[in-house]
């Protein structure tokens, strides 16, 4: 399945099979960009991030959007997005409009640098210096 998604950074990786070879980009990253998200959009992007992480479970599946539209009893936790990032830090349907936090981009940035910069395959590593194997 092939999957447009508002942000990606990924690997260009060819894929030969008998005597046909494809092309195909694997994310490492997928961000969903959004005005807003309400729950129908939510249930739509839960879809989207189980299907990318079924092609690869690495990925870091994000949402970015400036308000959350979805009733608190919701919760995202337990679906296969990694997070979502509330550029206002507000519902958006309030009476005044928050400005951009830019606390929530800094964590945004932090948040993909260290998944870009970590050690995928060196278990050894992880069990001796952290006692954590995932």
């Amino acid at each position: 399945n092939v999957k447009d998604q508002d942000f990606a950074i990924y690997r260009k990786i060819q894929i030969k099979a008998d005597s046909e070879s494809e092309t195909i980009n694997v994310p490492v990253v997928s961000i969903e960009c959004k005005t807003y998200i309400d729950k129908t959009m939510l249930e739509g992007s839960i879809a989207t991030a189980e299907k990318i992480k079924n092609g690869n479970p690495y990925c870091l599946f994000l949402i970015v959007t400036e308000w959350y539209d979805v009733s608190y009893d919701v919760d995202p936790a337990y679906s296969r997005i990694d997070q979502i990032y509330v550029l206002r830090k507000q519902k958006r349907k309030t009476d005044s409009e928050n400005p951009i936090a830019w606390d929530v981009i800094l964590d945004l940035f932090g948040f993909v640098k260290n998944h870009l910069k970590r050690e995928w395959s060196n278990i050894n590593k992880k069990l001796t210096e952290e006692g954590k194997i995932i």
